[in-house]
């Protein structure tokens, strides 16, 4: 007999009832600190195990059994997570009726949703109030998973300043439609003064904030990860922003701290990014993709840094983006990775990647620096100084005579701290050098139409 023949002939196997093997129809007792959610079952006496299933979350949020009034029993009951799975549920069975998470909790609430699926709808207000609990976690984390909430809804934060809190959105989706749409009309956390931010995360999860209404005094941080879009309705201020691998569009986006914003392979499609403290900083890394003019420190706040990676502060120049002045832009790799004006220059004096960073700046030239400077003609012979300040192996930096300009005197280029690296001589129209930063720390003529 074949072995095909063999499966065909066999008896077939009896499984056990599901009376027997307490199935769907059991009320078995729960998972320790997983429990089931069906908006379409109504058990008389829900406890989430999977055969009787609360009807909502708003039930499993008010089942004592699972949070007492009192609070978490241990700082280890608290820390610990306590899950909630809900089954995919047509959006009108569920109930009007706010969500109001209690205190002092690490909670997470997943839609059993395959990947690419729309995510589990849900229009309910949202309110999280992290009191004082006799029992405090380390952290309070809310982590949303493969919902949606639309229409935008209310979406409130308040706490005691006994313990930090943290938000977590994440979507279903590979590729394909949006996974997970949570739209808040104000998202308010002016009452969380340890609320520590929003991460953003998932393939197609968007995150839409048509108000966002900060605490000035939490450190409140803005992430979006991974494919995930954050879009926002109106000026709203941050702490810090991160995006690596995700979109943010909107108007304006304020930073609030010194930290270093840090912006990779993003797609920035917002108006402005503004600043509120001296010194500030940020990064655009590993090409980010402008879609639009982009107004950098609009209010002008003094020190000002941003670093850039060449494809980001192309596409940046590309679509009109503007700065200040004094506000230094630092590509990587200087004027051969993407040109940087810095003014141009008409008496002896220094000019740097970062002029006003570094201390000083060219006679002439841009007070934020740069790695292109142009030579004006001089009653007199003059000399130009190129610092080392934030001046890294590989870096460029040219100098040329401004077209239309004919020197009349001569302008000789040095290297900080040591001898002449090229010499315009009078009379010179269209001449220009590129000066590479070397491995021992010096500027050295890589190439050009002058050279000592």
């Amino acid at each position: 007999m074949s072995s095909i023949a063999g499966i065909r002939n066999r008896s077939p196997v009896a499984y056990p009832t599901s009376s027997e093997r307490g199935g769907v129809t059991s009320i078995a007792p729960p998972l320790t600190r997983t429990r089931y959610i069906d908006g379409t079952q109504s058990p008389a006496a829900p406890n989430g195990a999977i055969g009787n299933p609360y009807p909502s979350v708003q039930a499993w949020l008010g089942d004592q059994n699972v949070f007492p009034l009192s609070g978490p029993t241990s700082q280890a009951d608290a820390n610990t997570a306590q899950v909630a799975l809900i089954s995919p549920t047509p959006e009108a069975e569920w109930p009007s009726t706010p969500w109001v998470f209690p205190p002092g909790r690490n909670l997470s609430i997943v839609a059993l949703q395959p990947p690419g699926a729309d995510g589990v709808t849900f229009a309910q207000p949202i309110s999280w109030a992290n009191d004082n609990v006799a029992n405090p976690p380390y952290y309070s984390v809310l982590t949303l998973s493969g919902l949606t909430v639309y229409p935008p809804q209310p979406f409130v934060i308040t706490d005691s300043d006994s313990y930090p809190s943290y938000l977590q959105l994440y979507g279903t989706a590979t590729f394909g439609l949006p996974s997970s749409f949570y739209s808040f009309s104000t998202f308010d956390y002016s009452g969380a003064s340890l609320f520590q931010g929003v991460l953003v995360q998932g393939e197609k999860t968007i995150l839409y904030v048509a108000s966002l209404v900060p605490n000035t005094s939490a450190y409140a941080e803005l992430i979006v990860l991974a494919g995930a879009t954050y879009s926002f309705g109106d000026n709203e201020t941050w702490q810090q922003m991160t995006c690596e691998g995700g979109s943010i569009g909107g108007p304006e986006l304020n930073q609030a701290g010194t930290e270093i914003s840090y912006f990779s392979n993003a797609s920035i499609g917002f108006s402005a990014l503004a600043f509120a403290q001296p010194n500030s900083s940020v990064v655009f890394a590993d090409g980010c993709t402008f879609t639009q003019a982009l107004a950098i420190n609009p209010g002008n706040v003094a020190g000002l840094m941003a670093i850039w990676d060449s494809d980001s502060w192309i596409s940046f120049v590309a679509q009109g983006g503007t700065y200040n002045a004094d506000d230094v832009m630092l590509v990587d790799g200087g004027y051969k990775a993407g040109v940087v004006p810095g003014g141009n220059c008409n008496a002896t004096g220094t000019i740097c990647l970062a002029g006003a960073a570094g201390g000083a700046a060219g006679t002439g030239a841009r007070e934020g620096g740069g790695n292109s400077y142009g030579l004006l003609g001089s009653g007199s012979a003059y000399a130009v100084t190129i610092l080392h300040a934030y001046a890294e192996a590989g870096n460029t930096i040219e100098v040329y005579v401004v077209p239309g300009t004919v020197l009349t005197y001569p302008v000789t280029i040095y290297d900080q701290g040591g001898g002449p690296i090229a010499k315009f001589e009078a009379g010179n129209s269209g001449a220009y050098a590129v000066f590479r930063y070397s491995e021992t720390g010096t500027w050295l003529w890589l190439e050009g139409t002058q050279e000592t």
